[in-house]
């Protein structure tokens, strides 16, 4: 037999009553009544669990007493009248205490999450008939356009303590108006159906596109020798993989809206454009990392695929790489000597062109000198080149 919980006030471990009944039903004084009340909340029990509006149970059975006190019915409902926990109705034995309020909590808790579970299924029932348009989302994520329902937050609307709604049996009966029946749910609370329905075509454009990809690495990775065994992702479409391709679908949704082309063909042309990109890549490189779930979907990298044609990803691989190209055009830096700049040399051949105009230079200006010899300082021969062209162009400017 099933039987519902029930809360004892403390009170009810000091009631009188209690100890009259178990001296009437012949139980051991050592109890000190806390048996008496423990046989009682049995009865108390079985009211609650079978509680309806139409059948309160507030009058209880011969059978039930009987299996609760544990003695023949008779006696137990005699013990029951005179400890004044019970009275003789003409309908039967009444237990005192009993009310809609107190013995009918439990049943007013399970209408009220009954409700709630029946406005959800509903509500899923309604998404799943919507028709498929495009409408859009707030982020990378999507919004159902209103607030969902929650079968649990009926149990939590329950006005007063659950606890204290039961009733231990040994108060008074109070003058409690039944619960009112819980609140119907506002049409203006459940999303527009329009949301649904984008809702329903986002989802199914990120399972088609997910399959799409899937499909397509598996012919990579049958066509590209050494690539049998690599793992690009594939499975349900969940957790972070979903909501990439979701903000894909839903980038691409918005330009379709910008375009005015239909959000579908817009996507799908997308789609086979990347894929077609992209394969040539792996094709080309022999590689399919750019194919794993968790780099296939970065926004970043699909835009800068979408930027180029087919055309343009093969003949890549023919022209050199920027950090190859910058590489040859760099000269390589010359090791330096000490902790001083590397000292500059000068070849044998500027050295000894150098001199010979020095030699020319001086003569012109009647200047006799040694000639230079082979390890005459570069700079000073230099500067001294340098110093007779000056003293040349100034002798010509004076003679014109």
């Amino acid at each position: 037999m099933k039987l519902a919980r029930v809360n004892l006030e403390a009170e009810s471990f000091a009631d009188p009553r209690f100890a009259l009944l178990e001296r009437l039903l012949g139980l051991p004084a050592i109890c000190g009544g806390k048996l008496g009340l423990a046989r009682c909340a049995v009865i108390w029990s079985w009211q609650t669990e079978h509680y309806t509006p139409e059948e309160p149970c507030f009058v209880v059975p011969e059978w039930v007493i009987e299996m609760a006190l544990e003695g023949d019915g008779a006696v137990a409902i005699a013990a029951l009248v005179r400890a004044r926990l019970a009275e003789e109705t003409p309908d039967g034995l009444r237990m005192k205490g009993s009310d809609h309020e107190r013995t009918g909590w439990l049943w007013r808790l399970r209408q009220k999450s009954a409700a709630g579970v029946e406005a959800k299924r509903q509500k899923a029932a309604g998404n799943r008939k919507a028709d498929n348009i495009s409408q859009p989302v707030v982020g990378p994520g999507l919004t159902r356009g209103g607030p969902e329902v929650n079968p649990l937050g009926s149990l939590l609307s329950v006005q007063g303590d659950p606890e204290s709604l039961s009733s231990a049996g040994a108060r008074e009966p109070d003058d409690q108006t039944p619960a009112a029946p819980p609140p119907v749910a506002s049409a203006t609370t459940q999303p527009a159906a329009t949301v649904n329905r984008g809702h329903d075509l986002f989802a199914a454009l990120a399972e088609e596109l997910h399959d799409r990809h899937a499909a397509e690495a598996r012919k990579l990775k049958a066509a590209i020798k050494g690539c049998e065994n690599v793992s690009i992702g594939g499975g349900p479409l969940m957790g972070e993989t979903r909501g990439a391709v979701l903000d894909v679908v839903s980038r691409w949704a918005a330009e379709a809206r910008e375009l005015g082309a239909d959000t579908r063909e817009h996507v799908t042309a997308r789609m086979d454009h990347l894929v077609k990109v992209r394969s040539a890549t792996a094709r080309r490189e022999k590689h399919l990392r750019w194919w794993t779930s968790g780099r296939f979907w970065r926004w970043g990298g699909i835009e800068i695929d979408l930027g180029q044609t087919v055309e343009q990803s093969k003949a890549a691989a023919e022209k050199p790489r920027e950090g190859a190209r910058f590489g040859q055009e760099r000269p390589a830096p010359m090791p330096a000597v000490g902790h001083g700049p590397a000292p500059v040399v000068v070849p044998a051949a500027e050295r000894a062109a150098a001199a010979e105009e020095l030699a020319v230079a001086k003569r012109a200006l009647g200047i006799v000198d040694d000639q230079p010899g082979p390890d005459e300082d570069e700079a000073e021969v230099k500067e001294a080149v340098d110093e007779l062209k000056q003293r040349l162009a100034a002798g010509a400017g004076g003679t014109r």
